[in-house]
């Protein structure tokens, strides 16, 4: 069985677009990621003070087991972290590969329409954004083709 490798799907259509978005939703989930992170320290930072407050020795079991929750909790948060950025990285150039494809296949049709002289309708992949471009190109056209009749 011989594998067709020309059918397959190239993701970064518009790499200057794509790069932009997927590096502005890796940045806001970074944002996001370092805000939880200091949420977590400030919450094992306020059980020390209240220990502190309450007299207990430095030495104490509630000190230690603090710091054995607060390093448990940094390998979680380094592994959420981890699958966060895959996810947000996989997300982003899937939906940016939905907005730049309709775009890219336009502005192909339009240089295809002005070499040919031709005028032919637009048909976007399904589950692209922007069908409403589409519906209103091929209603142009549609009205050009009628009006030459």
């Amino acid at each position: 069985m011989k594998l067709d490798f020309s059918r397959r799907k190239v993701y970064l259509i518009n790499p200057r677009f794509q790069y932009s978005f997927i590096a502005f939703s890796c940045a806001a989930g970074f944002i996001s990621l370092c805000i939880l992170y200091f949420a977590i320290l400030y919450f094992f930072w306020s059980f020390e003070q209240r220990g502190i407050s309450l007299g207990i020795p430095s030495n104490h079991i509630f000190f230690r087991f603090i710091d054995e929750q607060r390093q448990t909790m940094n390998m979680v948060f380094i592994a959420g972290a981890i699958f966060s950025f895959i996810t947000t990285s996989i997300g982003a150039i899937i939906l940016s590969h939905k907005v730049a494809g309709p775009l890219y296949r336009l502005v192909k049709h339009l240089k295809n329409l002005n070499e040919n002289k031709t005028f032919s309708e637009v048909k976007f992949r399904d589950g692209d954004f922007f069908i409403e471009v589409e519906e209103a190109f091929n209603s142009f056209i549609r009205n050009i083709k009628s009006s030459e009749k």
